[in-house]
């Protein structure tokens, strides 16, 4: 019995770790942004910024595995199907996950500054995500065209 990955699964994968990473958004953005008339003082900020910190970094840590998930994906699909718009869609994965998760470390930045707990520095935020983004890109495109490659030589020996 042949494996016969399907449009579909991928799609569904997609969808669901794009609505939990929605779902994880909401909960740390609520940590602080929604809470308008709250008072901050040391300790309070600092505890609600380890947790949001905890909450961010399961966001950064399942993105990153979703990610590499679906690329694999991709290359499975690929290999089976010759049809590469997964590798498309993976990559406005990363952009869309890294855009967000990157803009609200920036929001947590501004508010380090409002609340001077700031430690000095500056930030890059918002040239992260691209930055990201380029190298996966080029590392997708290394991958299929490795792919690619490695697929007309099986069908060279075949």
């Amino acid at each position: 019995m042949k494996f016969e990955l399907k449009a579909w699964f991928i799609y569904l994968g997609m969808l669901f770790s794009l609505v939990y990473f929605a779902v994880e958004i909401a909960v740390a953005n609520n940590i602080f942004f929604n809470r308008r008339y709250q008072t901050w003082n040391d300790t309070t900020f600092k505890e609600s910024l380890a947790v949001f910190y905890s909450l961010t970094d399961t966001i950064y840590s399942g993105s990153t595995i979703a990610s590499l998930s679906f690329l694999a994906l991709a290359n499975i699909y690929f290999w089976q199907k010759r049809k590469g718009y997964f590798f498309l869609l993976t990559i406005l994965y990363v952009a869309i996950t890294s855009s967000v998760y990157y803009w609200l470390m920036e929001k947590v930045f501004i508010l380090k500054k409002q609340n001077n707990i700031w430690d000095g520095g500056f930030s890059l935020n918002y040239f992260a995500p691209v930055v990201i983004t380029i190298l996966f890109a080029l590392g997708v495109l290394v991958n299929y065209i490795t792919i690619k490659y490695l697929h007309k030589q099986k069908m060279k020996t075949a």
